[in-house]
C-alpha cells in the first residue's frame, strides 16, 4: 500500500498537470529527523487550510485575497500556485493582465530553481516545472496575438504541450499555423476537426493553414472545413472504440457500503435508495485545486443525462477542516450557477470506504449497487466528458 500512495506523489509533483491531491497528507508522512509529529502535523494543517483559501479565493475571482496568499515577495514554494492561478484566470479569460504577472514570476522561479537546484527533489521537478511554464507564458502570449512571443516561449520544450487543457493545445496550434511551420500541424488540425473538436481556435487555426497554401485565398475554406467535420463519425472512431475497449476490462464487481449522508440544504441521502438508478459519486474538497477545476467538466456530463432519470450525480465534500464549510459552498454554488447537490462527509468515513488513494475520486455504482468504476484525478475537461460518458453508459448496459 505504501509504494501505491508514493507513486501517486510521484505523479502528483511530476506529471504535466496536477492530476491528484493523494489522501496521505503530510502529517501522515514521517516527519523530518528533529521535528515532532505535533510539529509535522501543525504544518500540514496550515499548508491544507493556506491551499483551501486560495482555491477559494481563485474560483471566487478574489485576486486581492490570491494576492495576499501569495505574498509580496516572491518565494519558490509558491511556484506552483502562481502557475496554477495563472492558468485559471487564462482559461476563464479574466484580468490577463494579471495571469501575465502570474505567470512570468512561476517562469522566473522556475528557471531559478532549474539553475540552483537545492536538493535531489528540486533537480527532479525543476525540468517539467520549466516545461509548463513555458508553455504557459506561450498561451497567454498568443491569447493576446503575439505568435512570435509565443513561438519563443513554446520553442524552449522539447515537445507539444502535455497540459491537459484544449484551450491551450488550441493556441499552440494556432502560434505554428501563424509561423512558417504551418505544414506540420496541417494534418493535426485535420485530425482535432475529425475526430470531433469544432472549437473557434481550431478552426480559425485550419483557415489559417487553408489560406497559406491556397497563396492567402479562402475560397472554398468552408466547404473544406465541412467536410473535416463530416468525416467525424463516432461509432467509426477507432480511438474511441479502443478506449471502450480498455475502460470494459476495467470494470469491477465490488458491492458499495450503504452511508446515509445529508446535503448543505439539510437533506438526507441514503445510497440504497437510488436502487435501480445508476449513480455517479464525485468526492472532493474546497484545497483540491483538480477538483474544483474539474466541474465545469461534470457539468457539461450531467447536462447530457439532463433528461435521463435513472442517472444520479451526488458531489460529496469530504477531508475538510472549515467548521463554516456550508456557507463557502452556498457561495460558491450561487456564484457558478452550480445547482448539484453537495453531500457532506463530516467524518471522512464514506471516502474511506471507497478506498480511494487520492482527491478528485470518481465513482459509478450500477443499479444494483456494485461499484463499476473507480478513477481518480482531473486530466482536463475533454478527457474527463468523453471518459465519463464512456464509462457511465457501459455502467448502464452492466449486466
Amino acid at each position: 500500500m505504501r509504494t501505491t500512495v508514493n507513486t501517486v506523489l510521484k505523479i502528483t509533483r511530476l506529471g504535466a498537470l496536477a492530476l491528484a491531491i493523494p489522501m496521505a497528507s503530510l502529517a501522515q508522512v514521517p516527519a523530518a529527523a528533529g521535528t515532532a509529529p505535533d510539529d509535522a502535523k501543525i504544518k500540514s494543517d496550515h499548508q491544507q487550510q493556506t491551499a483551501a483559501d486560495f482555491n477559494r479565493a481563485l474560483f471566487d475571482h478574489d485576486l486581492r485575497a490570491v494576492d495576499s496568499i501569495l505574498g509580496g515577495k516572491p518565494d519558490k514554494s509558491r511556484t506552483g500556485m502562481y502557475r496554477r492561478a495563472a492558468a485559471f484566470l487564462l482559461e476563464n479569460d479574466v484580468d490577463m493582465q494579471r495571469a501575465e504577472k502570474y505567470a512570468a514570476i512561476a517562469y522566473e522561479l522556475s528557471r531559478e530553481t532549474y539553475a540552483h537546484p537545492a536538493d535531489e527533489y528540486d533537480r527532479q521537478i525543476a525540468p517539467p516545472n520549466v516545461s509548463k511554464a513555458s508553455e504557459l507564458m506561450g498561451s497567454i502570449a498568443a491569447s493576446k496575438g503575439d505568435f512570435a512571443t509565443a513561438m519563443r516561449y513554446y520553442t524552449e520544450k522539447p515537445d507539444t504541450p502535455r497540459s491537459g487543457s484544449a484551450k491551450m493545445e488550441a493556441l499552440y496550434l494556432l502560434t505554428v499555423a501563424h509561423s512558417d511551420k504551418y505544414a506540420t500541424v496541417k494534418q493535426k488540425l485535420a485530425s482535432k476537426v475529425s475526430s470531433g473538436d469544432f472549437s473557434p481556435e481550431i478552426k480559425a487555426a485550419v483557415q489559417l493553414v487553408y489560406n497559406k497554401e491556397n497563396r492567402g485565398k479562402a475560397e472554398g475554406f468552408e466547404t473544406y472545413y465541412d467536410s473535416l467535420k463530416a468525416m467525424y463519425k463516432p461509432e467509426n472512431d477507432q480511438a474511441r472504440n479502443e478506449e471502450l475497449s480498455r475502460l470494459k476490462k476495467q470494470m469491477t464487481g465490488r458491492q458499495a457500503d450503504d452511508f446515509s449522508l445529508f446535503d448543505t440544504e439539510g437533506k438526507r441521502v441514503i445510497l440504497s435508495s437510488l436502487k435501480g438508478k445508476v449513480v455517479v459519486l464525485d468526492f472532493w474538497a474546497t484545497w483540491c485545486v483538480p477538483c474544483l477545476a474539474s466541474f465545469p467538466a461534470m457539468r457539461r456530463v450531467m447536462d447530457k443525462y439532463e433528461t435521463e432519470q435513472d442517472v444520479v450525480f451526488l458531489f460529496v465534500n469530504t477531508m475538510e477542516k472549515d467548521k463554516d464549510i456550508k456557507s463557502w459552498i452556498a457561495k460558491f454554488k450561487a456564484e457558478h450557477n452550480y445547482t448539484f447537490p453537495i453531500l457532506l462527509d463530516t467524518d471522512n468515513k464514506v471516502m474511506s470506504s471507497f478506498h480511494s488513494m487520492g482527491l478528485p475520486t470518481k465513482a459509478i455504482i450500477d443499479r444494483e449497487g456494485i461499484i463499476r468504476f473507480t478513477t481518480v484525478g482531473f486530466s482536463g475537461d475533454a478527457e474527463l466528458v468523453s471518459e465519463l460518458t464512456d464509462m457511465i453508459e457501459l455502467t448502464k448496459s452492466a449486466k
